[in-house]
């Protein structure tokens, strides 16, 4: 678990977001609810601006 996710810190680090996100998933299914896990997926996911917030256009924050 600790060496995947060092890998995926380090994936982000080099750019590779997607294979941030895959080895973060790993762990989360060993490990559910994992915050180190779930925050570099977070993390990934910005970057690849893969996300939608409160039904707004994916990629984009929604304003109040």
């Amino acid at each position: 678990m600790g060496l995947q996710l060092n890998s995926a810190a380090a994936q982000l680090a080099a750019g590779a977001a997607g294979t941030c996100v895959d080895l973060c998933s790993e762990v989360l299914a060993a490990a559910p609810g994992h915050p180190t896990a779930l925050m570099r997926r977070a993390r990934a996911h910005v970057v690849r601006h893969d996300y939608q917030v409160r039904g707004g256009v994916p990629g984009t924050i929604a304003q109040d």
